[in-house]
């Protein structure tokens, strides 16, 4: 089995050569490619690539992960494509697992992982996010909607067959595993295939993405179930849709009592202690990993969170009516 690894980056010098050492370890079983696509970065990304990959792309301007993961696709030489980011670590059995899996399943057209526990940010949020990814998927699978692209394989007939990645961001992860299901093709997940994630974000950005990322997963879901353009399955711990309801219902009684009566405020406790109640699972999972003052902060994080969601996804509905569609027909 020749398996091609294809990062894209963009301004990765500082996280990159780890990256590229991590993938280092691999079985013997297999040959690896390490193949990195700058897309136009202005830093030395492209140079602290070449000593460590055996392709170093160019892209022709920014033209985001999407569209350089397929330029990576396209010169790769393997049989299965495995997808990562510029700012992961493999970690020692990461490769081993993936191979296994592979090779245990050779009915599945893609394999996919989970962020380990001990990601590493810069700040209160990114730990967060990190956090959060490993509870949403830790329990999912063993069948995958999602292709996470911080660890995934992809067979090449699979993901040719399925189109390969379009240039839609955030969710492009989502529309490859709709175009796989499309085409026929399994996608497993192994919580055991983890990876160290060493991603900051910054307030703006958070509020961006997740606004966005809302918007484009309510028009998938309108698309795939009202459309019937494919099947996709939301991998959402069920605690944290009851949670969005909560915070909804929380937004609606604080309005009607500044708008109405003041009567409605009353009822904010019962809408407060509800949130608490169900993301108990959630605090608890932070409480033990990163002690009480995290999972206190995380879990008010967790609120505004979820209201973005509920911004992003009423935008998305907005959206869908008025013609946005984001899947090929």
């Amino acid at each position: 089995m020749k398996i091609s690894v294809i990062i894209p980056a963009y301004n990765a010098e500082a996280t990159l050569p780890l990256t590229l050492k991590s993938l280092a370890q691999y079985p013997a079983r297999c040959e690896v490619e390490i193949i990195v696509v700058d897309d136009a970065s202005p830093d030395g990304t492209a140079e602290c690539a070449r000593p460590l990959a055996n392709q170093v792309l160019m892209m022709d301007g920014n033209q985001g992960p999407s569209l350089a993961r397929n330029e990576g696709a396209r010169a790769a030489t393997g049989d299965v494509y495995l997808f990562t980011d510029a700012d992961v670590e493999f970690l020692p059995d990461t490769m081993e697992r993936i191979v296994t899996a592979l090779e245990a399943h050779p009915e599945c057209g893609a394999v996919t992982g989970n962020l380990s526990i001990d990601s590493v940010s810069e700040n209160f949020i990114g730990t967060y996010k990190n956090l959060y990814m490993h509870f949403a998927f830790k329990d999912s699978g063993p069948i995958m909607d999602v292709p996470y692209t911080s660890v995934v394989a992809v067979r090449k007939d699979a993901f040719w067959e399925a189109g390969g990645f379009v240039d839609i961001l955030p969710n492009e992860d989502r529309m490859l595993g709709i175009a796989l299901k499309r085409a026929g093709h399994i996608i497993l997940f192994d919580n055991d295939i983890q990876v160290r994630h060493y991603r900051t974000y910054r307030w703006p950005e958070f509020c961006r993405i997740e606004l966005e990322r809302a918007r484009n997963i309510v028009i998938l879901h309108l698309e795939t179930k009202v459309l019937r353009r494919g099947s996709m399955k939301e991998h959402i711990p069920s605690t944290f849709t009851v949670a969005t309801t909560l915070v909804a219902a929380f937004g609606t009684l604080l309005v009607l009592g500044l708008v109405v009566s003041p009567r409605f405020l009353m009822a904010l406790p019962v809408a407060m202690l509800g949130f608490a109640a169900v993301m108990g699972p959630f605090f608890l999972f932070m409480l033990r990993h990163k002690g009480l003052g995290f999972a206190v902060a995380g879990t008010l994080l967790a609120g505004i969170d979820l209201a973005l969601c509920i911004v992003g996804a009423t935008r998305g509905l907005t959206a869908f009516l008025l013609g946005r569609r984001l899947l090929p027909s």
